[in-house]
């Protein structure tokens, strides 16, 4: 039951991938903007642009009107623009905070006079698209591994030699389905 769950992700991960490749490509002619309002005080944005990914967390004490994003109580908002405009326009320099570059990736906290905060979290898409792989990359190679171990007369689970055993493996108990080559 284990390995069938491990295989759906594994599978939905690599659906993943495709979907984060093709909104990848569209991130270099259109700048995508998702705004989510969590409370009247709180709201989340995610940006694609130019090969990047940016989540914002925005918190507001000045009481700023985000009625222009047409958002309603714990509501979202999908906006495009055309041609990509300017990714990195925010102003770390009127606030105070950390902020942290390397590379493409970015993640800093500012804080402004009147305790607004904004959270930010900017990360390449392939750094994305890495992520969604892991899932199918562990799932062949586990694959590998017991077809190795069954052609060399070994446990699938753990190593053991079950040359001498027919259908179960005397240190862990596995059953053993495949018949070996090596006998």
């Amino acid at each position: 039951m284990r390995r069938h769950l491990f295989s759906i992700a594994a599978g939905t991960s690599v659906v993943g991938f495709f979907v984060i490749t093709l909104i990848y490509i569209r991130s270099f002619k259109v700048r995508d903007d998702l705004g989510l309002k969590l409370s009247t005080k709180h709201v989340v944005f995610v940006e694609s642009a130019r090969g990047k990914l940016r989540l914002m967390s925005v918190y507001d004490n000045f009481g700023i009107d985000y009625s222009s994003l047409d958002m309603k109580q714990s509501s979202a908002h999908l906006s495009h623009h055309r041609p990509a405009e300017r990714f990195d326009d925010m102003d770390w320099h009127d606030s105070w905070g950390w902020e942290w570059h390397r590379g493409a990736f970015e993640i800093g906290s500012s804080h402004y006079i009147g305790l607004n905060s904004m959270q930010v979290l900017t990360a390449p898409y392939w750094s994305v698209q890495l992520a969604t792989l892991l899932f199918p990359m562990v799932l062949i190679r586990t694959q590998f591994r017991r077809n190795r171990r069954l052609k060399l007369g070994l446990c699938p689970r753990c190593g053991y030699d079950v040359r001498a055993n027919s259908d179960r493996c005397s240190e862990c108990g596995e059953k053993i389905v495949g018949q070996s080559i090596a006998r």
